[in-house]
């Protein structure tokens, strides 16, 4: 049980841009990883031409790729970028301890499938990074990027035009800027931020100040 105690307070964590600009009830690491899934799983192929693509795969990965901030907490890009070696050991070594082979005691299932899975996360920086842990970044951006839409239109007095080329132009597939590696990703983001009619206040700032 102490494993479940110890992640169960994913949700007491707040996503620190959020924070920072004051928005109300702030999205937690649990609510971003669920809709990182759910992106997912509703736009993912279940086949591709990929060597190496498996949905099922990408799924795991974003089911737990920030459940080690529970303990780190959520770290910001800027502040993770001055000494990013530092922060990644510390968020691997305590999802490692969650991705025990042969689990903990009391726990039944076996959960060395994650533990591959966020083997393969880690790499997504890499050069050569496999096709699924790229997919999974880029939905982690897209989805960073539609909360900020979603967010910038109840609160649009909390962000500044540095915001809109922080969040949107790393999804925007013409700007030089984009962080997207893959396509299946960069369809992802037409599908559900550029191409959202819910968003277009958001798109016609991103064209006034992304480019």
């Amino acid at each position: 049980t102490s494993a479940y105690n110890t992640f169960s307070k994913a949700k007491e964590v707040k996503r620190t841009g959020w924070v920072k600009r004051q928005i109300d009830a702030p999205e937690n690491i649990v609510e971003h990883m669920y809709n990182c899934w759910l992106i997912g799983l509703l736009f993912l192929p279940d086949h591709s031409d990929e060597e190496g693509y498996c949905k099922d795969s990408i799924l795991k990965m974003l089911l737990i790729h920030d459940i080690g901030e529970t303990v780190t907490g959520d770290i910001d890009r800027a502040t993770k970028s001055l000494n990013k070696e530092k922060y990644d050991k510390e968020e691997d070594q305590v999802v490692r301890s969650l991705l025990l082979i042969g689990t903990h005691p009391m726990v039944n299932a076996s959960l060395a499938d994650f533990n591959k899975e966020w083997s393969s996360w880690l790499k997504h920086s890499d050069d050569n990074a496999g096709i699924n842990a790229l997919i999974a970044k880029d939905i982690d951006e897209i989805q960073a990027a539609y909360q900020y839409c979603r967010y910038y239109l109840s609160h649009s007095g909390n962000f500044s035009d540095e915001d809109c080329i922080r969040w949107l132009s790393a999804v925007y597939i013409d700007s030089p800027r984009c962080a997207l590696r893959t396509d299946i990703g960069r369809m992802i983001s037409t599908k559900v931020i550029l191409n959202n009619p819910e968003f277009a206040e958001c798109i016609t700032l991103l064209h006034n100040n992304c480019n």
